[in-house]
């Protein structure tokens, strides 16, 4: 069969026989070129028989030698296919079948000769068809009727073939529904039907002989009834969509800086081929390309999407000032994915923003009067935190205190805040300057300062309450002046926040004042000074000078002390004196109350006792309460005191009594008898159960009865008092 030659055994003669030789032999002979061999059976083997119509000669021998020769007719033909080979891995790559104005219908052609890896008949020459599997989509290979003609061979009536056809079956046809196409063969040959496997789409070829030797492939030859022969067999196509996407921008635009329209600015670059490298691209939807037009893409397959960036390309002038004048190059994409990776095409645009007329003005005068008022330079009442930003950023028509800035529609104006915090008294009270300068970057134009004042305001005043107090002397009848108050508030901005004091003394309450202590002014230690003008107005103070000395402040709810100096010292076992305390916070709310101080001798003086012993004298007997008292002997208090003593009282005008019984009050300077209820009379004297007082001697006396003796020796309490009533005794 690869040479166009028959090799065949040559037919056995149906009829061999001789009348003498049972078993005659026979030879066989053919055309010139044929080769006629017997093989190890007997059989006459031919080969190199050409096709077409052969005589051979069949010669029967005897044993005798007589021999007989006959003719014998073989017809050789072809009935061998033709070796087809087609062409693996082949690739094919969809194009755009559209305009830009269509939807894309990306396509590929495939002739028959793509795909057929020659084959050939050892015969004839071959004619070879090509077509697609039945399920195949006819990709616009429309025949008659709109039959797909990627399913079918062609119209000679064939298998496969179908009168409709009309491409002959030189070609078939894809579209982008084979790229999709699902995984149901292993047409990769990687041993495994999977995902890789996808896009592979199955072709199958035709190829046919002139078996016949009609001139005619495919048909039967009328008189000998002979068909030409055929083979087929089948590749896969990946086919795959590759083409870049067609992109076509708008013309160059030029526009004005108070245009709006969308911008998406994405730096400087060098060239075109860095722009197309950046970062930052958005999408078309919902944008406005009415004033420089729109960018239109379509794709293979698929209806791409369109983004855009805008930069400035160094190497191209780009360039745009502060105002926003100038040129910039917006860069138009479409993506393409592919299962290689995406492929980008891009297209430029260049864009030139041309300038207006400017206008600057900055004010701070919301009505238009020509005054400026509290509600537009301040000060503005703010908490403690300070102005908030909308107050410090928002204009005054807009709720804020910024001043209020015209300017014209391209102008940019550029804004500097700076804010100065103050803090009063450690931040009680606090004040916010700000200060504002605009310029005007399209001409360096500048505005300003504009200041705008916040302070906060506490009204609510210290809480400061002055109790009257009472000092004890001390053991030399004099008291060294120390006072203390205390002040609190929760008006400032700081807890505990510091407050200032101003102390007026007044010793003896004369209407005078003899010393202040303030935290105002003043030097460190107490000073004597007649300068009255640089003392506080409105008091009377000591014509022969008043001390002066600079204090410490406190904390909210801490304790102001002043103490006075030793120039001031009060000397006597009572007096009177007057402190004015004035509290201030740092937000200058002040309160002031009058405080009445006593310096008073609260000390008891210190006796000393001497034991006595003494008779008991007849008597008259003395009644009292159905009780008789038999005899007496009178003792003063005096009898007992030997060398007692005050701090403050002369020692001849101290008092003397017993049991710390003092005489009555309001009878101090007569004589009377008394006892713990108060008067008394001479019976019960006499009776030894109450005093007599005796003013000349400043002591009471005591009368001892026999009761007394019988209970001796008797402890006897002398009490001495002093001219301030304090008393002590001794035994």
């Amino acid at each position: 069969p690869w040479d166009c030659t028959a090799t065949f055994i040559a037919p056995v003669p149906w009829e061999l026989h001789d009348n003498c030789d049972y078993a005659p032999t026979y030879t066989v002979a053919g055309p010139a070129g044929v080769s006629i061999v017997q093989d190890n059976d007997g059989n006459w083997v031919v080969s190199g028989a050409p096709k077409g119509t052969h005589t051979f000669l069949y010669t029967a021998t005897d044993c005798c030698g007589n021999s007989t020769t006959v003719p014998a007719t073989v017809t050789v033909e072809d009935r061998v296919g033709p070796v087809v080979s087609t062409i693996q891995d082949v690739v094919v790559a969809l194009v755009p079948q559209g305009a830009l104005d269509t939807i894309a219908d990306g396509q590929a052609k495939l002739f028959w000769y793509h795909v057929d890896n020659n084959s050939y008949d050892a015969c004839t020459d071959v004619k070879v068809e090509i077509r697609r599997s039945e399920d195949a989509p006819s990709c616009g290979n429309d025949g008659v009727g709109n039959h797909n003609n990627n399913t079918t061979f062609n119209n000679d009536g064939h298998s496969a073939d179908d009168n409709k056809d009309t491409d002959g079956g030189e070609f078939v046809k894809f579209c982008c529904e084979d790229i999709t196409a699902a995984a149901t063969v292993d047409a990769n040959g990687d041993g495994v039907v999977d995902a890789l496997d996808e896009g592979y789409v199955e072709v199958i070829v035709r190829v046919w002989d002139d078996a016949n030797m009609t001139g005619v492939y495919g048909d039967v030859d009328p008189v000998t009834g002979q068909s030409d022969n055929y083979n087929e067999a089948w590749s896969f196509v990946k086919v795959e969509d590759n083409t870049p996407p067609i992109i076509q921008g708008p013309d160059d635009a030029e526009i004005f800086c108070d245009w709006a329209i969308y911008e998406n600015q994405q730096g400087t670059v060098q060239t075109r081929s860095a722009a197309t490298t950046r970062s930052g691209w958005v999408g078309v939807d919902d944008i406005d390309f009415t004033k420089v037009g729109q960018a239109t893409a379509y794709s293979t397959c698929n209806t791409e999407v369109v983004e855009f960036i805008d930069v400035i390309i160094i190497n191209e002038l780009d360039g745009l000032n502060q105002c926003g004048v100038g040129q910039f190059t917006r860069v138009w994409r479409v993506t393409k994915a592919t299962k290689n990776g995406p492929i980008v095409s891009f297209v430029f645009q260049k864009i030139t923003v041309s300038p207006r007329p400017s206008t600057f003005v900055v004010t701070q005068d919301k009505n238009n009067n020509g005054n400026l008022d509290q509600n537009e330079i301040g000060p503005i009442g703010v908490p403690c935190s300070g102005p908030s930003d909308d107050q410090l950023e928002n204009d005054l028509n807009n709720g804020g205190y910024a001043p209020i800035v015209s300017n014209g529609t391209c102008d940019v104006i550029g804004r500097n805040i700076k804010v100065d915090t103050f803090f009063f008294e450690n931040g009680v009270c606090k004040k916010w300057v700000a200060k504002y300068n605009y310029i005007n970057w399209c001409d360096d134009a500048e505005r300003g300062p504009f200041e705008v004042t916040f302070m906060y305001f506490d009204e609510e005043k210290p809480v400061l309450t002055c109790v009257d107090t009472m000092y004890a002397v001390d053991a030399a009848c004099g008291y060294d002046l120390e006072i203390s108050n205390s002040a609190t508030d929760n008006g400032g901005c700081v807890d505990g926040g510091w407050l200032k004091w101003q102390v007026f003394i007044d010793l003896w309450g004369d209407g005078t004042v003899d010393a202040i202590e303030s935290d105002y002014t003043f030097g460190n230690s107490w000073q004597r000074t007649t300068d009255f003008g640089s003392l506080p107005a409105g008091v009377q103070y000591n014509p022969d000078g008043v001390f002066v000395k600079r204090g410490n402040s406190t904390v909210s709810g801490g304790t102001k002390t002043v103490s006075l100096p030793s120039a001031l010292r009060i000397e006597g076992n009572m007096s009177n004196h007057k402190v004015t305390w004035k509290v201030s916070d740092g937000c200058h709310n002040e309160s002031t109350c009058q405080q009445d101080i006593m310096v008073v001798d609260k000390k008891a003086p210190t006796p000393y006792c001497v034991s006595l012993s003494t008779a008991v004298m007849d008597s008259e007997p003395v009644t009292v309460g159905g009780v008789e008292y038999n005899g007496m002997v009178e003792l003063w208090a005096t009898d007992f005191n030997v060398g007692s003593f005050d701090n403050c009282t002369a020692e001849e005008n101290l008092l003397y009594t017993f049991d710390g019984i003092n005489p009555v009050l309001d009878r101090i300077g007569q004589e009377h008898y008394f006892d713990a209820e108060g008067l008394s009379n001479e019976n019960e004297y006499l009776a030894g159960l109450s005093q007599r007082w005796m003013p000349a001697l400043g002591s009471s006396a005591m009368v001892f009865t026999c009761e007394d003796v019988a209970n001796s020796p008797v402890t006897v309490r002398m009490s001495v008092w002093d001219e301030k009533l304090n008393t002590d005794y001794c035994e």
